[in-house]
Parts: structure tokens; sequence; C-alpha cells
């Protein structure tokens, strides 16, 4: 006990004085300037992210110096990780953080953030909120019509849905239960404070780290005025608008064929390559991780007990989703979130003469562990009204199942879609999708043609470009992007900092400081340049000077 209160002190000491390091970094870097400036705002996420933090602070100096903006920090964790109405003892703490300048407030002002703000809900609002919920709740008569909820003519519909699920850790939405209506009407506030804030304010371009739950509402107001939007991380940016407003990091999924034709025969031939590589070391032999978020492989090593019963059958299986996890990460989709998805396939299920198995996410470490449990005790109790579907071990390897004969796999949206076409299974997904622009998953667009999809699996075709096809898409996905644009060397990154998690720990900072070039940085901005003013969508390597 000793011990680990002793570690546990050590560990926030270690985090104040890596903190505090950055700070003196940042002030030393980067000049403050305290000039008065009013060609406008630029909006710039406050949050708890060390990776966010280095990214904000090159991204933001480069606005600062090229545009003279003034640069204003915004706390954007309304309605998820924290109320949107202050209590007493909140509102004091907020204002003596930022009065003083404590911890992430101290943060943001050495990189020359020069406000710092939280929404605060006015009376008038609150009235005006109420008025438009007793207008128009009565029109949600079904979950579905959550979706297409607009405010001032923004949609806000999935937000909304996306953001209830992520706090109550429900599968689903009870649409006229009392912490439903009490959210939605929190909503409506939210929206009207984003929607007043920017008609009084000439903002001129926003920055934040998610466009899904309520952190999308800023972005989604920004893009109604034509404002320039952008979606940094350590594994890339991206341009966000019409096209790529569904999908974080992605970019424009819809467009990946067309734009992969555009490229150079070179360049296609060495991604190509590459993706080849990469796919084979990662499907075939499951040597090589996703280090974006992977710390195992899902296509690891097989054990000798069998789990599918016979090859001669069809075998069905459901890779399921994290069912608080962005449901409409892609937009509107065939069900209104993963677990309508789940009930449907228990109940078609029970009409076909395949087996019907099902596998939940591989058992990943770090903030994957708050909700993974909570997930798979949700799918032990669909089971229980099910037995028809067997239930698989999350960590059993992909290739196993493969070779004890799965022949179709269900999805809404996930990574499954490109990887078990690669063996010549066929996948279908229940949504918009990354894979969208290609044939080698299928994609039924409407709840009739899923129906008839999903009772005639046995009759699906895979067609002969498969692999060919899954190539380009890995590499338009994964390899076209510049996801080494931070610090060189993603992979070297995350291997260094001890894992994905560790982006948002004090490990990041750290390595930041230790690796920090400001050559490096001053061709990063020479690369912004190129990037703001392309046509392009996502950071790539030909952003170069």
């Amino acid at each position: 006990m000793l011990n680990n209160f002793f570690n546990k002190t050590t560990k926030v000491i270690e985090n104040y004085y890596r903190r505090r390091k950055f700070i003196n970094f940042n002030k030393k870097i980067f000049k403050q300037d305290n000039k008065k400036i009013n060609k406008g705002i630029f909006l710039v996420e406050f949050n708890a992210f060390h990776d966010s933090h280095a990214i904000y602070s090159i991204f933001i100096n480069y606005i600062k110096k090229k545009y003279n903006y003034r640069v204003e920090a915004f706390f954007n964790y309304c309605l998820t990780s924290a109320p949107l109405h202050f209590t007493l003892l909140g509102r004091i703490k907020w204002n003596l953080a930022n009065i003083l300048s404590l911890n992430n407030f101290a943060v943001y002002r050495s990189f020359n953030v020069e406000n710092i703000f939280r929404p605060i809900i006015k009376k008038e609002i609150t009235e005006k909120a109420n008025l438009y919920y007793k207008k128009n709740f009565h029109k949600i008569k079904k979950k579905e019509d959550v979706m297409d909820i607009k405010i001032e003519n923004i949609l806000i519909g999935e937000l909304l849905y996306d953001s209830f699920i992520r706090i109550k850790r429900l599968p689903t939405v009870d649409i006229f239960g009392n912490d439903f209506q009490n959210h939605y009407f929190n909503f409506i506030e939210l929206t009207l404070f984003w929607v007043e804030y920017f008609r009084k304010n000439k903002i001129k371009g926003l920055v934040t780290s998610h466009s899904v739950y309520s952190y999308g509402l800023p972005i989604r107001i920004a893009l109604s005025q034509k404002i320039p939007c952008y979606l940094p991380d350590a594994f890339g940016i991206v341009k966000v608008n019409k096209d790529t407003l569904y999908g974080g990091n992605y970019g424009s999924v819809q467009n990946y064929k067309k734009d992969f034709c555009k490229l150079k025969k070179e360049i296609k031939f060495n991604g190509i390559n590459k993706a080849k590589k990469i796919l084979e070391s990662r499907l075939k032999y499951g040597s090589m991780l996703n280090y974006k978020f992977e710390d195992r492989s899902s296509f690891g090593p097989t054990v000798r007990k069998r789990y599918i019963k016979s090859k001669k059958r069809f075998n069905v299986l459901i890779c399921t989703h994290d069912f608080f996890d962005a449901v409409h990460f892609h937009g509107k989709s065939i069900f209104p979130d993963f677990y309508e998805w789940l009930l449907f396939l228990g109940k078609i299920s029970k009409q076909t003469n395949f087996d019907w198995y099902i596998k939940n996410h591989p058992k990943y470490s770090g903030k994957f562990r708050l909700s993974q449990p909570i997930s798979d005790n949700i799918v032990k109790k669909f089971l229980k009204n099910n037995k028809q579907i067997k239930l698989l071990p999350n960590n059993l390897s992909n290739r196993q199942i493969i070779e004890e004969g799965v022949n179709v796999v269900l999805t809404v949206y996930g990574s499954v879609g490109s990887e078990f076409p690669f063996f010549s299974i066929p996948v279908v997904n229940a949504a918009y999708n990354p894979h969208i622009a290609f044939d080698f998953t299928v994609t039924p667009k409407s709840f009739k043609q899923y129906i008839r999809v999903i009772k005639n699996l046995d009759n699906i075709k895979i067609k002969n470009n498969n692999l060919k096809e899954l190539y380009e898409f890995y590499f338009m996905k994964n390899l076209l992007p510049d996801n080494n644009w931070l610090t060189g060397d993603y992979d070297r990154l995350i291997k260094n900092i001890g894992g994905y998690d560790n982006l948002q720990s004090s490990n990041f900072y750290k390595y930041w400081i230790d690796n920090f070039d400001y050559k490096k940085f001053i061709k990063l901005c020479k690369r912004f340049d190129i990037f703001i003013k392309s046509n392009d969508d996502r950071l790539q390597t030909k952003h170069t000077p």
C-alpha cells in the first residue's frame, strides 16, 4: 500500500515538472506577443490532451504570424465529460484556475492563446431553447427522427444522439425517457450558445480534436458560415468540409478511388507495393500492429481448440462495435445505433439456416478498458435471448476463424471491411463506411435492401479485382496522408512514449521537447502554407517546399 502511494506521488510530481518544462519550452520557442489584434478570432479547443498541446502550439503560432488573428481557446466538453451548467463550486474553480493560469490554462497561454472561455448559458438562451423544445419535441416519434433534428438549419441530430449514449453508457436511446428529454433540452441550449457566439464574433478559423458528439457543434456552425476548420492529430491533419465532416482524419473516403486514379504512375505503383507488403504482414502473419491504436493484433497466433463447428455449414460472423463509440461517425446509417442493428440480426438469424457467431473487439488496454467490459456484458445479455448465436473469445485470432471456415462477416462500418476481403471473405456493412468507394465490401442503401442481402448471404459473390482495390484503399487511407508530419516518424513516437495511450500523457511532453527541431518547425510552417492553399483535404508529403 505504501509502495502504491509512493508510486502515485512520484508520478504526480513527474507530471508537474514535465508540464512546467513544456510551458517554459514554449515561452522560449514562441515569442510572447501581447499586441492587440482586431483582424478576427481564430478558435482552438481547450483540452487536456498532451499531443494536442504540441500540435496546437505550432499551428496556432503559424496562424498568428501569418494572419495576425487573435487566438482564443474554448472548452468543448460540455454534455460529454462535463455538465453544461456550472455549479457554484465549478464556476469558482474555473475562474480561479483561469485567472491564476493554473495547469492547462498555463499551457495554453505559453503558446500565445489570449483568452480561454467556457460556454455560459444565459437566461435568454434558456428561454429561447424552451420555446424551441415545446415547438419541436412532439415531432420525434421514433429514434430515427432524432437524426434529422436541425436548429437554425444546422443538422445536429446524430451529435445529440451519440453524446447521450456516450455519457449515459447506454447501448440505445429511450426517446421518451426523462434523461433523454433533459439531454435534448441542454443540447438545444448549447447549440444556441454557439450560434449566438458565431454571430457576435468575427471568427476566422477553428481547430478542434473531434467532429463527433457535442464536440462537433462548433464545426457544424463554422461550416454553415464557410469558416475554415481543421482537425489535426499526431497522425495527420484534415480540412473539415462537407466531404470530410464524417470520418475524422480519413478525409473524403467517397473520393478515394477517383483520387487514386489522378495520382502519378510512380506514386500509384510504389503505394500499391507498400500497401501489399503491410497488409500481408498484418493479416497473413499478424506480425505488424496498427500503431494508431492497437496494442495487440486481431490476426495474431492461433490456438488448438476449435470454435467454428463445421466448414460444411454456412458460417456467419458478427463483428460488434463499442456501443458508445461515435455510432454516427460516418453519418446516418440504416439503424439508429449499434444495439438496434444487433437486435435485428438476432431476430433475422432465427429465420435462416446459417450458423451464426459473434465476436467482440480484442481486449485492448488503456482507454478501451473503460467501455469494453460494458459492451461485452451487453452482448452477453443479448445472447441469453439469442442462443442460436455462439460467442467467440475476444482475443481469438481472426486467422483462426478464417481457417476454421467463416463464410461472411457482418459489421456496421468496422475495419474488418478491409481485412476479411483480403482472404476473399465478403463483408456486409450497415452504414456509410471508409470502404464506400470500392467494391470489395457490400453496402446496402436501405433497410429493405439490407434485409434481402442478409437473407441471401450465401449468394454474395466476390469480384476478381478484390486485392487490387484493397491495396488502393489501404494506400489512400493510411499511406497517402503524411502520418509522420508531426515528429518525422509516427511509429517511433508511439514506441518511445510507451504506446498509443501515452500520446495523452506527460511522456509525450518529454519526447516532444527532447526531439524538437526549430528548423523543422519553420519548414512545417511552410508546409502549412502549401496545404491550406491547396484543394487537398489531408496534409500529404507533397505539401513540401
